[in-house]
């Protein structure tokens, strides 16, 4: 093959696949989109948003073709001349807006966020649910959305009892559904599934849940070449002070002569002797037993007690830093 052969076949495929890594892919509209530039966030136990800038040369694409519609943004990775892989992020378009237009084309922008946002637009008064635990009821909301069982999942380790009555009072079903789990320790991200490209929301409350085995290099930006490399840098670890320990109480009428206070909690096994400092004690309507002090029943006494000193020690070191990765995301350590 000659080298005016290979320029030609070169240019072609930049011509049809264009210099542009990432991609925007929204089925109900049938505009050319060409990703101008976006910003994302994603958390643990939040929803995930990007916010998408994009031109098209259809001057008027309507919010009828993308609000609530599925989204697709991908980011290759690697050498723009050899991408080496991608990132997929799916959801639905939650806002839309047209920022300016010319002759030639339009620009617009847009948020993506998972189908589990449009829970904030259903809003309830006062409902009740009886005889149900939190990992049911949370259930039971999702698929009064439509989510299939393979979109959800529970990587539980405790055993959450029935409770008696639970009220979901003058709140949206996100709300609702975010402060039952956040009661009992339970948190929350996406994944994406590997066959429908479309987002996975995991429920867990335990570390294995997570992914581990991630490894990047430390490295110090010096302005010499990194190779393309994907590195890690401007690591700040920032501790602060907190509770010592905690202690969780309640009284049962029903059985009055059952002692129902924890024993203080020490989530640090006394690891934590001179840098926390004070005792919480809580008295809150919320346990019927006192539970075990080693391996306690979920939502006991000592359960409540360990879980809320754990509560604590979640803000007694940050980590932040930098990273050129672009396949990190909150479940990855």
């Amino acid at each position: 093959m000659s080298l005016t052969d290979t320029l030609k076949n070169t240019l072609s495929a930049l011509t049809e696949g264009g210099l542009n890594r990432y991609r925007l892919d929204i089925p109900s509209c049938t505009a050319s989109l060409d990703v101008e530039e976006f910003n994302g966030r994603e958390f643990m136990s939040e929803l995930y948003y990007y916010e998408v800038i994009f031109t098209s040369s259809d001057q008027n694409i309507s919010s009828a073709q993308l609000l609530t519609r599925p989204a697709t943004l991908t980011m290759g990775t690697g050498p723009l001349m050899g991408l080496t892989g991608q990132k997929v992020v799916h959801g639905v378009v939650t806002h839309f807006k047209r920022i300016s237009g010319s002759r030639d084309q339009a620009t617009y922008q847009i948020i993506i966020e998972p189908f589990l946002s449009l829970l904030r637009k259903q809003f309830r008064t006062h409902r009740f649910f009886v005889n149900k635990s939190v990992p049911e009821v949370v259930t039971e909301v999702l698929q009064e959305h439509g989510l299939k069982g393979w979109e959800y999942e529970f990587t539980l380790k405790a055993d959450y009892p029935k409770r008696e009555q639970i009220n979901q009072y003058k709140e949206n079903d996100l709300a609702f559904i975010e402060r039952l789990l956040a009661e009992v320790g339970i948190f929350y991200f996406f994944t994406l599934q590997p066959d429908t490209q479309t987002e996975v929301v995991h429920f867990a409350d335990k570390q294995s849940a997570w992914t581990f085995g991630k490894s990047l290099p430390l490295s110090s930006p010096s302005g010499m070449s990194d190779n393309a490399a994907d590195s890690v840098w401007g690591v700040n670890v920032r501790q602060n002070v907190v509770e010592r320990s905690v202690i969780a109480s309640d009284y049962n009428h029903r059985e009055a002569q059952n002692i129902l206070t924890s024993v203080p909690a020490d989530m640090t096994r006394g690891d934590g002797d001179g840098v926390t400092y004070g005792e919480v004690y809580h008295y809150l309507p919320r346990h019927l037993e006192r539970g075990d002090k080693i391996a306690p029943s979920a939502e006991t006494g000592n359960f409540w007690a360990r879980l809320e000193h754990e509560r604590f020690l979640s803000v007694q070191t940050t980590i932040s830093g930098c990273s050129n990765d672009a396949l990190l995301s909150p479940p990855r350590c």
